[in-house]
C-alpha cells in the first residue's frame, strides 16, 4: 500500500520513510531545517532536530534567528547536537528521546558529518530503517549533493545508498522557490448576526424544496434531501452556498 505523503513548506513528509533534502550551502540548510522543524511542530507533531554539521551554539543560533528562541523551549521541538562523527553511538539516547517525548519526525542536518567512517554510516542507515519500522517516525535528512540524486537509485559519488533508501528527494532551492510562489488563502469570517441570517435563509429555502416534492428520482425534493442525509445536512449545504454567494457579492 502506498504511504500517505504530506507536505510541510513543500518538503514531503512520510511516516515510516526517509525524505532527503539536498543543498549546496550549509547556512541555507540550517536555516531551512529550523523553519521546517517549527512548521512541523505547529501542525501538532513532536520533532527531534539533530545537528551533525556545525557547533551546537551556531546551530541553535540559526534556529533562534529563524523562528525565535521561545519556539524551541517548547518540549514539542527538541534539539540535539552530535559533533563527534558517531551518531550511531548515540542510538540509545535517541531511542529514549523518541519514546519518552513521543517524537513523530526526526530531522537530521549534516549527513556528511554524522559518521566518521563508512562502517558507521552503514550502521546508521540500518538503525534509521529499524527506527522507522519500530516507531513509524518520518525521517528528514539534509545532505549536500552536487548531483541530481534520484530516489530509489544509488547515487554514486554523491549521497550513495541514502538515495536508494529515500522515498523522496527534494532540492532545497526548488522547495523555497515553490513556497514563495504559493499564495496564502485569505480567511473570511462572518459575524454572529450574519451567521444567524444565513442559517434562517437556508432553513426557509430547504422547507420550500421539501414542499416542491420531486420531479426526478435523486434530484431535489424529498429524494434529494434524503440523499444528502436529512434536513440538517441540506440546511448546512445551503448555508455554505449562501455564505459563498454573500462573499462573492462583498468582493464585487
Amino acid at each position: 500500500m502506498k504511504p500517505n505523503t504530506n507536505y510541510v513548506i513543500n518538503v514531503p513528509l512520510i511516516h515510516g520513510e526517509i525524505t532527503v533534502v539536498t543543498s549546496d550551502h550549509a547556512e541555507d540548510t540550517m536555516r531551512h531545517s529550523a523553519r521546517l522543524a517549527n512548521a512541523i511542530k505547529d501542525t501538532g507533531l513532536n520533532v527531534l532536530a539533530i545537528n551533525c554539521g556545525m557547533s551546537d551554539k551556531r546551530y541553535r543560533g540559526h534556529f533562534y534567528e529563524a523562528v525565535g528562541r521561545e519556539s524551541f523551549r517548547d518540549p514539542k521541538c527538541m534539539i540535539r547536537s552530535s559533533v563527534c562523527g558517531n551518531l550511531i553511538g548515540e542510538r540509545e539516547a535517541i531511542d529514549q528521546i523518541v519514546d519518552e517525548a513521543q517524537i513523530a519526525v526526526v530531522i537530521l542536518s549534516g549527513w556528511e558529518f554524522a559518521s566518521s567512517s563508512s562502517r558507521r554510516r552503514h550502521r546508521l542507515l540500518f538503525y534509521l530503517r529499524e527506527l522507522m519500522e519500530r516507531e513509524n517516525v518520518a525521517v528528514i535528512i539534509y545532505a549536500h549533493s552536487a548531483k541530481n540524486a534520484v530516489a530509489g537509485q544509488i547515487d554514486h559519488g554523491g549521497i550513495g545508498k541514502l538515495a536508494f533508501l529515500a522515498h523522496s528527494i527534494a532540492e532545497l532551492e526548488s522547495s523555497q522557490s515553490l513556497e514563495k510562489s504559493v499564495k496564502k488563502m485569505k480567511v473570511v469570517t462572518a459575524t454572529a448576526a450574519e451567521e444567524r441570517a444565513m442559517k434562517e435563509g437556508a432553513q426557509l429555502v430547504a422547507s420550500k424544496i421539501i414542499k416542491l416534492g420531486t420531479s426526478e428520482p435523486g434530484f431535489g425534493g424529498i429524494a434529494g434531501i434524503r440523499r444528502m442525509g436529512g434536513m440538517g445536512d441540506a440546511t448546512d449545504v445551503i448555508a455554505r452556498q449562501s455564505r459563498r454567494d454573500n462573499e462573492a457579492i462583498s468582493k464585487a
